[in-house]
This record gives C-alpha cells, structure tokens and sequence, in this order.
C-alpha cells in the first residue's frame, strides 16, 4: 500500500487483520498526520526508502552528525520525478533535525541574491533536490569542518532490486512488532 494513510484505511485495515495488509505498509510522509490513528497491537514499518544501502546512509549519517554539525542533504533524481524532495531525502532531514540543527556558517536569511538558492529548510537542515535526465535515483549527505569534509551517498538503479532485500527484511519483522516504527535502519540496528 503507498500513498495517503487516511484514518478509515487504518480502521479497515484493523478489522481485517489480513496478513498481506499487515504483512507491509510502505507509508508516504502524509503518516505523519494519523500516527495516532495506528492502533499498537498492528505493526506498521513506515519508511521514505526500502534498500538497505539507503538504511545504511541514514544511520552513518546520524552518526557522522554528532560530530559534524555542519550539513546539508542533496536529493537527485530523473527529470520526470513529481516529489521534491524524495521521501528518502526527507526523512534523512527530519531524522538528523532529531539530533539538532545543522550549524550554517552564514544565516540563509541574509543570503544576497537569491536565497532560495540555498534550498528548503526541513528539520533545521538544508535540503537541494536535483531533476534532470541522465540521473535515476541518489542522495547525498554531506558535512564539513574547516579543511576537510565528508561525502556519504547512496545511488539506486533503475530497476526495483536495491528495494528487494530491505522489503523481505519489512515482511519478515513486521509481523514481530506493534505499533510504529520508522524507517529501515531501525529494523537493522534497534529492534
């Protein structure tokens, strides 16, 4: 299931208890608005990206984040892609935003020029997104100090295998869990 989560989708979702409903949820960001919707004994694995290497680029980041307070999110996809920025990318920015605002050298607001060009502000971190043809899917994130600096980034092809390894993971573990957890990278290092 992808798309809006509305609150009578969760209600008939609880009476059915159908495994192949409550096997997987793949929940855009909408969820956000009706997590309290989600009764606890239904477990739900919402997540803006199923491939592992993306699982693994959020949590190297948060980590990288601790240390590095300088940051900022670059988003890159096809010219034909709808969504700015991808879910992957959004949920990366909200996520190192729980561990506190990125340190900007210079306020956006007293940018000269174009001060949009900086990109959106989501969570306290800066986050670009790029569509032109000749890029599929990758996200970037990346952190400075004085003199040095550190890039970590996860591309994806065209094809839907990077998603394969990380929805089994869901599948498998969703049937274990109740209530909400969010994100794939805490089917691999917290439940």
């Amino acid at each position: 299931m992808s798309g809006t989560l509305t609150p009578n989708a969760l209600a008939w979702l609880t009476r059915s208890r159908t495994a192949q409903f409550s096997a997987l949820l793949v929940i855009a960001h909408q969820y956000a608005r009706h997590r309290n919707f989600i009764p606890t004994s239904l477990g739900v694995i919402a997540a803006g990206n199923f491939s592992l290497t993306a699982a693994l680029l959020k949590r190297f980041a948060l980590m990288a984040t601790k240390y590095l307070p300088s940051r900022e999110v670059i988003d890159y996809s096809h010219a034909g892609k709808q969504d700015a920025p991808s879910g992957t990318a959004r949920e990366l920015a909200e996520a190192l935003g729980e561990i506190g605002p990125a340190k900007l050298a210079f306020p956006i607001e007293q940018t000269h020029g174009s001060p949009q060009a900086r990109g959106a502000t989501i969570s306290g971190t800066q986050v670009h997104s790029v569509r032109l043809p000749g890029y599929v899917l990758a996200v970037e994130a990346l952190f400075g100090l004085p003199h040095e600096r550190l890039t970590i980034r996860h591309d994806a092809g065209k094809s839907a295998a990077p998603y394969v390894n990380g929805t089994f993971l869901a599948v498998r573990r969703v049937m274990n869990t109740t209530g909400l957890i969010r994100g794939l990278d805490r089917l691999l290092f917290d439940v």
